[in-house]
């Protein structure tokens, strides 16, 4: 949900609230009654509206997660089969094998993920010989084929999770729109002029309960920290969502927020020189606030370590 809707069905509910406290007052008049049960039921569609969505949400950061993880661990299983051989009987084809460590996989975005593992599918189909003697079997080899398979259906999935997730939306804009019009052109005008001199302790709790400035403030939807691998806080980082243009987090402490993030799934990508890039995937819940802290490793000490 977007902010609007968010500041909507936070009014909703801080009206339904006081209608709770208020409902001897409100059963005296059956037109109040009309209005407040319409209310009530848009409540009910917006809510399990917003369960569907962070249901599908969920889903599809579980479902991502498990098959990137399956091919992971079958690179990771083919690879050091083959560098165990590879060193073995000094073939450099084997030894030579880049970016294929669990940790250097575990941080590649799903796309990166299918480069590298077709890179080591190719060098199974160029030496099948050399692949034979290292032990890796046809049915490792199928066992790897599916579990990239796998992971390009899960990339196509978020066109059709879009889809779906537009469809709510525009479902909750057709509710809240409904709610806004009984709201702002019927039920604000009728308690003001019944109840604002007759009832005014009973006018006043409404109105606080629909006043917009008074509601709580929306939340942070991500906190976190950037450190390096010591721990020590990295200020200046860049920071994508989602592919978009880059944006600088990071103070003196290495703290950042985002305080608009629409509910869903996300990928933030953190860089800055010196340091390896880093993509996480984040769940965002309404109302919510997530964490997320964040390790950059720092290229020219790995560098320097390797030299030595």
């Amino acid at each position: 949900m977007n902010y609007i809707q968010q500041q909507l069905v936070r009014q909703m509910k801080s009206f339904l609230a006081f209608k709770k406290e208020h409902e001897t007052e409100i059963a005296e008049n059956p037109l109040l009654v009309n209005m407040v049960t319409d209310i009530e039921n848009i409540d009910i569609d917006v809510t399990a509206l917003m369960a569907q969505q962070d249901r599908n949400s969920k889903a599809l950061t579980h479902e991502k997660s498990s098959k990137s993880e399956v091919l992971v661990d079958k690179v990771v299983n083919t690879c050091d089969l083959l560098n165990s051989y590879g060193n073995y009987v000094n073939f450099a084809v084997f030894t030579n094998i880049e970016g294929c460590s669990r940790t250097e996989l575990s941080r590649c975005r799903d796309e990166e993920l299918l480069i590298r593992a077709g890179k080591v599918k190719d060098i199974l189909s160029d030496n099948p010989t050399e692949a034979s003697e290292a032990t890796v079997t046809a049915e490792d080899i199928t066992a790897l084929e599916t579990a990239i398979a796998d992971v390009h259906a899960v990339i196509d999935i978020p066109q059709e999770f879009r889809r779906i997730q537009h469809e709510i939306t525009l479902k909750l804009d057709k509710d809240l729109n409904n709610y806004k019009g009984i709201m702002n052109n019927s039920l604000k005008d009728y308690m003001h002029s019944k109840y604002k001199v007759a009832k005014p302790e009973f006018y006043a709790a409404f109105a606080l309960s629909v006043e917009i400035d008074a509601l709580p403030q929306r939340k942070r939807a991500l906190i976190g920290t950037i450190t390096d691998d010591n721990g020590e806080p990295i200020r200046n980082v860049r920071v994508s969502v989602d592919g978009a243009k880059p944006i600088i987090k990071g103070g003196q402490k290495g703290g950042y927020f985002f305080q608009n993030l629409t509910a869903g799934q996300h990928q933030l990508t953190f860089s800055r020189k010196s340091y390896q890039s880093v993509s996480v995937n984040i769940l965002i819940v309404p109302d919510h606030t997530a964490t997320l802290d964040v390790v950059l490793n720092n290229i020219e000490v790995e560098e320097a370590v390797a030299a030595e």
